[in-house]
């Protein structure tokens, strides 16, 4: 293995030995994990399982198509023990199979694993239409600093 001397790369260089990032994102944002509490009487639904755990990120795998609904950003995912992983983020993937991305600062490692089941609380749950999304013109292109174009550029 070898071995890098961060300090002289980061300090005197000038260069940092992290992930790449672009000029203009914005990197360190609290995100709170919402406060409720999931009662025993409030419904549970299936919806997937984790796939992977990076940094920050929670991605859940759905265990359903996308073909007519899925669940909307600000929906709040649990585990099967009702503890609260967290917002949707966002929604990444082809619309027929999405995937959910949850965003939190802190990850309790030891319960939050890949292939833990993942649920929605039905009455806590957004959902939007997948017809409503692929009536919206749409573009994976970046602008200039290689971020999400506005919205302006898709009318």
């Amino acid at each position: 293995m070898i071995s890098v001397d961060k300090t002289f790369y980061e300090e005197e260089m000038g260069l940092s030995l992290g992930p790449l990032r672009t000029k203009n994102e914005i990197v360190d944002i609290t995100i709170p994990k919402p406060t409720i509490e999931i009662n025993p009487d409030m419904q549970l639904t299936e919806i997937g399982s984790i796939l992977h755990v990076v940094e920050n990120q929670i991605v859940v795998k759905i265990n359903t198509t996308g073909e007519y609904k899925i669940l909307d950003t600000g929906t709040i995912l649990v585990l099967e023990d009702r503890e609260v992983l967290g917002e949707i983020f966002e929604t990444i993937g082809p619309v027929t199979h999405p995937m959910y991305v949850i965003r939190v600062n802190d990850i309790n490692k030891e319960k939050v694993i890949k292939d833990s089941k993942v649920f929605c609380v039905d009455e806590l749950s957004k959902f939007i239409f997948t017809r409503e999304i692929s009536e919206h013109k749409g573009c994976d292109a970046s602008n200039a600093f290689d971020e999400e174009v506005n919205e302006e550029v898709l009318r």
